[in-house]
């Protein structure tokens, strides 16, 4: 058969059948063939042989055509995490008392397990998604002692927007605030064991319980997370933090404002910036933080009023490898410097080495609880220390899935 011949025919098949997806009143292929043998386009035997030859390609296109008017089945998302740390650690520290001497940390290890389920049956909410998050923190060498709790450390449902970039979402229930996220995301070590940043800015209780969670996305590249926490008596003021924030290629920004309606408040500026070239990353942070007086600490009159400085420089340029250094000061005379090296033996593996070292003019006030704070100033109400620095070592893996 002639091949312009041919190729007239399909294209002529090909719009019918397009046409008869569209609109069941189209006419039928032999009706076109007909119409090209009329013409004098072809004969009755080809008409016949194309028709034949045309019938898989027709129900193929007809098929893909109404799949691809068909909406895409939305199906739930599930996975399990964790984090799972332990070390070796020994400190030093220059008081005339006792001495800590090395034992096993298992910091902040935790696991946990997220869900994204899809609203399927109200129209109005279509696109729209329930996200789910529970994650519980434990101690492996003594978790009875540690006061395991399940989810205590995130857990929330609630609802998001289903973009890609979740342009509105709602949370409920329990997770880090605005503040915490900042050290997570912008502190060197994070929420490690030599992690500098808790001696420099007030971590302000971590976590939020009965909170609502929102976050926005109004324009490209920028967001806004408001934490608010249901206190659950009326006539009481509830704290809440306020995060600003805005993604460049290479540059990240974030502002936020703590407030616990209690005395206890925080002012952070954080901030990073990327150099792929060189395998790096610069990040720091400033904050003005006030935390009123409690029983058994030695703070000024009216509460601890600080101010503090820290910048951060992650570098990769070794394969599987990361330096860290890090540095702080606190205005009133707290110093600390923190090194350390993390060293990847597959891609779940980390092995870890920190140390931090911590100078003060007067006998240090730990802005949260610290294990050793009964030696080395307070902790949690506990005797005051007499210690003015401290040197601690830290060597371990960390595993996370």
């Amino acid at each position: 058969m002639n091949k312009l011949k041919y190729f007239v025919a399909l294209a002529a098949l090909t719009i019918g059948a397009t046409a008869m997806a569209a609109d069941k009143g189209a006419s039928s292929d032999t009706t076109l063939i007909d119409a090209l043998v009329k013409k004098g386009v072809l004969t009755e035997d080809e008409a016949k042989d194309i028709l034949q030859k045309n019938k898989s390609e027709r129900r193929d296109l007809i098929t893909s055509i109404a799949d691809a008017g068909r909406k895409e089945e939305k199906k739930p998302i599930w996975s399990v995490h964790g984090k799972i740390r332990t070390f070796m650690e020994h400190d030093d520290i220059n008081t005339p008392t006792v001495q800590p001497d090395a034992k096993v940390s298992n910091w902040i290890s935790k696991v946990g397990a997220k869900f994204q389920l899809p609203i399927t049956t109200v129209d109005f909410m279509d696109g729209w998604v329930v996200n789910g998050r529970y994650e519980t923190q434990f101690q492996s060498d003594n978790p009875k002692g540690a006061n395991t709790y399940a989810g205590d450390v995130w857990s929330t449902i609630g609802l998001a927007s289903s973009d890609a970039n979740e342009k509105f979402r709602i949370d409920w229930g329990r997770k880090a605030h605005g503040l915490w996220i900042n050290f997570l995301e912008f502190g060197i070590f994070g929420d490690d064991a030599a992690s500098p940043l808790g001696e420099i800015h007030a971590r302000q209780n971590i976590y939020m319980s009965n909170g609502i969670f929102t976050q926005i996305r109004p324009w490209k590249g920028g967001r806004i997370n408001l934490d608010y926490q249901l206190s659950e008596r009326d006539g009481v003021d509830n704290p809440y933090s306020l995060t600003v924030r805005h993604d460049w290629e290479r540059v990240t920004l974030s502002a936020t404002r703590y407030d616990a309606n209690n005395g206890n408040t925080s002012n952070m500026l954080a901030g990073a910036i990327k150099f792929p070239e060189l395998k790096s990353r610069l990040s720091g942070m400033i904050s003005s933080d006030e935390q009123t007086s409690a029983s058994g600490n030695p703070w000024p009159t009216g509460g601890l009023k600080t101010k503090g400085y820290s910048a951060q420089w992650a570098w990769s340029g070794i394969e599987n490898n990361t330096v860290l250094v890090g540095g702080g000061y606190r205005d009133d005379g707290v110093k600390v410097l923190a090194l350390g090296d993390d060293y990847k033996l597959n891609d779940n593996l980390t092995l870890q080495v920190h140390y931090q070292h911590v100078d003060a003019n007067d006998p240090i006030v730990f802005t949260t609880a610290n294990d050793i704070g009964p030696l080395f100033g307070t902790n949690g109400g506990g005797p005051a220390g007499t210690a003015t620095s401290r040197d601690h070592l830290a060597v371990g893996l960390k595993f996370v899935f």
